[in-house]
């Protein structure tokens, strides 16, 4: 696999893919574009997700920067906080989110918080330089550009406290005393990761907590909190009232019961329904999402926006329609402004204000929802053929209805019926695969059209 380059910053296989010498140059080239931009010194926010790899990417991106916020391990969320609440010019985050712990990457920050808008401006301006040897990469532009005297100066930061005021702060005062006084317990699943954090602020919450995988850097399941990697939890919730489980970086966040698991789709579904019976305006969602959120919006009276899948994308046109709730449903992770991206503790908060307000189970609430089927399946591919294959799923298609975001690199969707679609397109984060996905409200209907759609895209 080789280096996964897109809005959402660089990813891949470390010392393979992604190496210090990549860092450091994408570390030079960010700093050198906000330079130019500002028209000065950048501060820049570093911070880290808990891969073994990060230490050394974050050595190396230190080489490019001069004036540097570090704070330390945290999660994406408080790390884009962080960028907002110190008024920095931007920041880089150490992570791959949900791959593998062999896998790392950089996410560019502006001084929102958000994923730097301009991400493509970045890889150009790497791809300028990546072939110059390190010698010369050294001598005619990192180090031409420390001007003599010039100090580096690294502030450690700790930022937890403040970030916790921040989610305490969206979630209110009143919802704070009811989540205090309902006796809720969660088993905790950070798997190693950077959500660790999250059992003090359940704590704080009175909470009561069962944390598993908590020792920082020790993986023991799969890293993307889904399907199978998070069944067992099934079996550890007990008298609990639901499991929560992460990946690396906190912003992804999945629920089991003693039931089953619950699909991020559902619990999206629910914290949206949550927001709009309180506060009404246009919610933004990948177009991946699933059917179960749109009725849910329907049936409130509200509009839903659909965008091509990336959490920048979404994040955009929520600010560009004032949305007071979006995400994708992949990952359950909502965003709620203020907010630049899905953070997994504050859906994980949110849902229990839910609890705490209606006094039902999770698995009662969910059953309330609309009933959709949403199959996925990622398939591997040649990444060279992508564009062959789009025309030719566009001419297999052709009878129906069919929406495409982001060109030949975004989502084709079939629209089947009122209730059903095919959705076709190639990762971005994981080079060589292809996503296929079916929701419909007819679970016969779904796994049929998924095996037509699965038989067709092997035969080309």
């Amino acid at each position: 696999m080789a280096l996964v380059e897109s809005f959402s910053g660089i990813r891949g296989v470390f010392g393979k893919d992604l190496t210090g010498n990549i860092a450091r140059r994408y570390a030079y080239v960010y700093h050198q574009y906000l330079t130019e931009k500002l028209q000065k010194t950048p501060q820049i926010v570093v911070g880290t997700d808990t891969r073994e790899s990060a230490t050394m990417l974050k050595e190396a991106i230190f080489d490019s920067l001069f004036d540097i916020i570090d704070v330390g391990v945290m999660t994406t969320p408080g790390i884009e906080f962080a960028v907002r609440e110190l008024k920095a010019d931007g920041g880089i985050i150490v992570t791959a989110s949900h791959n593998e712990p062999e896998f790392n990457g950089l996410k560019f920050l502006g001084d929102d918080g958000g994923i730097l808008q301009e991400s493509q401006a970045i890889i150009d301006r790497y791809h300028a330089i990546e072939n110059l040897s390190e010698e010369d990469f050294l001598n005619t532009l990192l180090y031409k550009d420390t001007e003599p005297g010039r100090v580096k100066h690294i502030m450690n930061v700790d930022i937890k406290s403040r970030y916790f005021d921040f989610l305490l702060k969206i979630i209110g005062s009143k919802a704070i005393g009811l989540i205090r006084s309902a006796g809720l317990s969660v088993v905790l699943d950070p798997v190693g990761g950077t959500a660790i954090i999250a059992r003090d602020i359940l704590k704080n919450l009175n909470v009561k907590v069962k944390c598993l995988n908590c020792k920082e850097g020790d993986f023991t399941r799969e890293i993307d909190p889904s399907g199978d990697a998070i069944e067992y939890l099934t079996n550890e919730v007990g008298n609990y009232n639901f499991a929560a489980a992460f990946d690396l970086d906190g912003d992804r966040m999945a629920i089991a019961t003693k039931e089953g698991t619950i699909s991020g789709n559902q619990i999206l579904a629910l914290l949206v329904e949550d927001v709009i019976s309180q506060k009404k305006g246009t919610i933004v969602i990948n177009d991946a999402t699933s059917q179960v959120v749109n009725a849910v919006a329907a049936e409130h009276k509200v509009d839903i926006k659909e965008v091509e899948v990336g959490e920048a994308n979404v994040v955009k046109t929520m600010y560009d329609l004032n949305s007071p709730i979006g995400g994708e449903g992949s990952s359950a992770g909502a965003i709620y402004p203020p907010s630049r991206c899905r953070d997994g503790i504050l859906s994980l908060l949110f849902i229990l204000k839910i609890l705490a307000e209606n006094q039902k189970t999770l698995q009662q609430l969910v059953a309330a929802l609309p009933i959709y089927h949403n199959i996925k399946k990622a398939l591997p591919f040649d990444p060279s053929k992508n564009d062959e294959i789009k025309e030719k799923l566009k001419k297999h298609y052709r009878q129906h209805k069919m929406q495409e975001t982001g060109g030949s690199t975004g989502g084709l969707k079939v629209v089947i019926d009122k209730h059903t679609y095919v959705w076709f397109r190639a990762s971005k984060t994981e080079g060589n695969l292809f996503r296929i996905i079916v929701d419909s409200d007819d679970k016969e209907k779904a796994h049929r059209l998924m095996t037509q759609a699965v038989e067709f895209f092997q035969s080309l």
